[in-house]
């Protein structure tokens, strides 16, 4: 939330999401299906260890109605078509409500990428072939989900899992993948989950023509699907693994 902007002001179509390095802003898209101008506000509601003015929250997501928000970068943003073949850190601060309900908000996305995986270079043969090539989600049991198809190997998707997370808590998720130790761990508030991934691929896969990145949301086959119902607060995703000393926390500490 910048300076000026009041608590629970309305992000407006086409309000911007800055990228601190330049570049790859996320823009909030057009509505579709029965999403309201009124689902995503400014707040001052934040994470102790966030630099940031404050964060956004998503309203009113209800996955049986068909009602969803979402964020983009722009058609020719550079990180569109990246594969991120050094590896990456991925960094979000989240926290869901407290009326937080399985039935209406299971699956909701923080981020993904435009395009149905089956259709990545390289040929994927996994399930779901009609989702995105990133899921970083909040399962129907309150885990995170970090999911995508690698770019050194797009025949599989890799995956991990947290714990149950609490309702109304913030937390910081950080994904770190490291092509030295051929690793991929996810940490919740600094520490390792248990279900990490082992011999882990490189990167995460562009797909053949550049395609946008997606905050708030999913991807289903051609649409965007399973909203984030919460708040969001700063977001990061660097093109190489970060020791924790270098995570958006160290700021603060």
């Amino acid at each position: 939330m910048s300076a000026g902007i009041a608590e629970g002001q309305v992000v407006k179509i086409g309000d911007v999401l800055p990228d601190v390095f330049g570049g790859n802003d996320l823009r909030r898209a057009a509505l579709a299906g029965n999403a309201q101008l009124g689902d995503v506000v400014w707040t001052a509601d934040k994470h102790r260890l966030s630099s940031a003015a404050g964060s956004v929250r998503f309203l009113n997501t209800d996955k049986t109605a068909n009602r969803l928000n979402a964020f983009l970068t722009a058609m020719g943003a550079s990180v569109n078509g990246r594969s991120f073949w050094n590896g990456y850190t991925v960094e979000a601060f989240v926290k869901i409500p407290a009326d937080w309900d399985a039935s209406k908000h299971r699956w909701g996305n923080l981020l993904g990428r435009q395009g149905n995986r089956g259709n990545v270079p390289g040929g994927y043969w996994g399930g779901d072939p009609e989702a995105s090539s990133v899921l970083f989600a909040i399962s129907s049991l309150r885990e995170v989900q970090w999911e995508v198809v690698p770019a050194s190997n797009s025949h599989y998707a890799q995956t991990n899992w947290s714990g149950e997370i609490i309702r109304n808590t913030w937390y910081h998720v950080a994904v770190v993948n490291d092509p030295a130790t051929a690793t991929t761990t996810l940490y919740v508030e600094g520490a390792p989950v248990l279900r990490n991934v082992a011999n882990a691929a490189t990167g995460t896969r562009a797909q053949a023509t550049p395609q946008p990145w997606i905050l708030g949301a999913g991807w289903w086959d051609g649409s965007l699907d399973d909203g984030y119902y919460g708040w969001l607060g700063e977001l990061r995703l660097v093109g190489k693994p970060l020791p924790a000393n270098q995570w958006l926390t160290a700021r603060r500490r």
